[in-house]
Order: structure tokens, then C-alpha cells, then sequence
């Protein structure tokens, strides 16, 4: 089955602390949880309790995050 992406949809960017529940990986952010994949956080070399930002859609509600970057500690 194929998917076709018709237009690109409008997204937000937010930063959140990445945890590990039940060897999965999310992200809490504003006051809510998203699933983030494992091959993300593996591909920026992420670690539990990294400040993280991700991109989410507007307006939408959304149970899954993509990881855009490791916020680096200062």
C-alpha cells in the first residue's frame, strides 16, 4: 500500500526531557507525552534525561513526536 503526502500539514516545534518507559522512548512535553522512535534517538546519540526538541503538528492532537535535536546542556 502506498501513501501519498497531498500537502505538507502546518508544524510546531517544542522542547521536552526525553524518558524511557517499558523500553520505549518519549518525550514529556508541555504537561503531555509523546512516543519518539527508537532509531531517532539512537541516530543523535540521545540519552535519558537529554533536553530535546521535537516537531509536532498544529492544532492537531498527536501521540507521536519526531525528534529534531538534542538541546546541548549547558
Amino acid at each position: 500500500m502506498l501513501y501519498k503526502q497531498i500537502a505538507p500539514i502546518d508544524r510546531t516545534t517544542t522542547t521536552g526531557l526525553l524518558t524511557q518507559d517499558g523500553g520505549k522512548y518519549q518525550v514529556v512535553a508541555d504537561g503531555k507525552t509523546y512516543n519518539v522512535l527508537t532509531a531517532a534517538v539512537t541516530h543523535f546519540s540521545a540519552n535519558i534525561g537529554d533536553s530535546v526538541s521535537i516537531i509536532l503538528p498544529t492544532g492537531k492532537d498527536a501521540s507521536f513526536g519526531a525528534l529534531d535535536a538534542v538541546i546541548p546542556s549547558k
